[in-house]
């Protein structure tokens, strides 16, 4: 079962055979049972279909997926919370970062956490004189 992220994620799909030009629909139930539109992939090539959805709840959403109107597939993906909004990649990503990634402003009153690839501030914490954290910002896309 995949894990998801509230939110907008990309479900990919291959269809029968890797066919090309069929048409790939889908309807999803969110994790409190309303059911979705009649939602439509787009090709990526030869076969590979992709859909971006927004998973506004945490749970499972099953999904059955029609290829030119047939039923030809059913999955559940699970999006998961950890605390409030943040999920369990989300959550890992934050903890690398606080863990392994690099830090600056040691000893100042902004202190930032970067990302594993130091292409991001993953935290960015606003402290006192004694270290006590007043303002906490988190970029944990």
């Amino acid at each position: 079962m995949p894990a998801l992220n509230l939110g907008s994620n990309r479900i990919v799909y291959k269809a029968t055979d890797f066919k090309a030009g069929v048409a790939v629909t889908a309807h999803l139930w969110s994790p409190s049972l309303a059911k979705s539109e009649l939602q439509m992939f787009t090709e990526l090539e030869e076969g590979l279909y992709y859909l971006d959805h927004d998973f506004a709840e945490a749970g499972s959403w099953p999904l059955i997926v029609y290829e030119n109107g047939v039923a030809k597939g059913f999955s559940v993906m699970r999006v998961e919370v950890v605390e409030g909004t943040i999920t369990l990649p989300a959550a890992v990503r934050l903890l690398l970062a606080t863990l392994v990634g690099k830090l600056s402003g040691a000893g100042s009153t902004t202190i930032r956490f970067r990302d594993l690839e130091d292409t991001k501030d993953r935290i960015v914490a606003t402290v006192d004189a004694v270290g006590n954290r007043s303002v906490m910002e988190l970029d944990a896309s």
